[in-house]
């Protein structure tokens, strides 16, 4: 390891890179991370604005690493000449056509007597066209109250920034995109059983364009067992795992038992269950379960034998490769 000290200077000038490796071993051990840092002086910072845009404000400003005074810089793109002005520390300027002065990409500082101080990425892009929102599906799932929302976002220009959803206008949770224009995310109804709920999903662009779809989802009434924290799900590694599923309930039961079957590979296992903290079910499988794909059944019965509810899932057994 190496310590490098960094003098006492004026960090706005200055942007950091990163690089990161990684190298993973095969057995067990510690990963290596190797990180690197290179400080870049620039003439010229923070722009504003810069990318996509609803819609153009009529100045733009941009700063300095040193100071002048005005009419010691100006600006050019293509034959546009134009002279800033200094507020505070901040350079202003005004182009008669903002479109056609940014349509090249690149903003060149000058000196007044003509030297070139810095180039500039600079790009300005109006996109004033909201994203267009559908929903795809909100189906519930009776057993654990939850619904999987998929709404899918079209956005031409400026891509999607963001996609949120709330429930009668309480706060709102992120979508997680899936695939190009797919936006998913499971919401627990539990709480809304029996009632008529609004949900509103917004989608905003990188131009600050942001639509609103709202409409209603109608909950079932809470079942007498609803199923959660499922494990395992996806793919898991652990050739033995151990299968667990919590139960929570409408009523009270105090001498309720459960039973799991597992099924895969043209075999079906019984597994013999253990309680923990009263409402979750563990089923530890007891013997190497090869790679392949698994089904998963637990069964509630009450005090006097009747069934409280049924939960099937599935999950892939694999086995994980190495890489160095």
């Amino acid at each position: 390891s190496e310590t490098v000290f960094i003098p006492d200077i004026d960090t706005d000038g200055i942007f950091w890179t990163c690089v990161q490796g990684w190298q993973v071993p095969e057995g067990q051990g510690t990963v290596d991370m190797g990180l690197s840092f290179q400080p870049e002086f620039v003439a010229v910072y923070s722009l504003s604005p810069t990318g996509f845009q609803a819609d153009l404000p009529e100045r733009f400003s941009f700063e300095t690493a040193e100071d002048y005074s005005n009419g010691d810089i100006f600006i050019q793109s293509g034959e546009s000449v134009l002279y800033p002005e200094n507020t505070d520390g901040v350079w202003y300027f005004e182009p008669d056509s903002p479109e056609e002065f940014f349509a090249g990409g690149s903003v060149d500082l000058f000196l007044s007597s003509g030297e070139l101080l810095d180039s500039m990425d600079w790009s300005v892009v109006v996109d004033s066209v909201p994203p267009e929102v559908s929903i795809h599906s909100d189906g519930v799932d009776y057993h654990t109250m939850m619904a999987e929302i998929e709404v899918e976002v079209d956005e031409e220009l400026s891509g999607v920034e963001e996609v949120t959803l709330s429930i009668d206008s309480l706060e709102a949770t992120g979508l997680s995109r899936r695939g190009d224009s797919v936006w998913v995310c499971s919401v627990d109804l539990l709480p809304y059983a029996g009632e008529t709920v609004n949900v509103s999903v917004s989608a905003a662009d990188s131009a600050g364009n942001e639509t609103i779809e709202t409409y209603q989802i109608s909950v079932v009434q809470q079942p007498e067992a609803v199923f959660s924290s499922v494990y395992p799900t996806g793919i898991v590694y652990d050739h033995m795992p151990v299968l667990q599923v919590a139960v929570g309930f409408r009523d009270t039961h105090s001498g309720w038992t459960a039973v799991a079957e597992l099924y895969g590979n043209g075999s079906a296992r019984e597994l013999s269950p253990v309680i923990k903290d009263g409402t979750t079910v563990q089923f530890p499988v007891k013997e190497l379960l090869a790679d392949g794909e698994y089904t998963a059944t637990v069964d509630i019965t009450g005090d006097s034998g009747e069934t409280l509810g049924t939960y099937r899932w599935s999950f892939t057994v694999g086995t994980m490769d190495s890489t160095r």
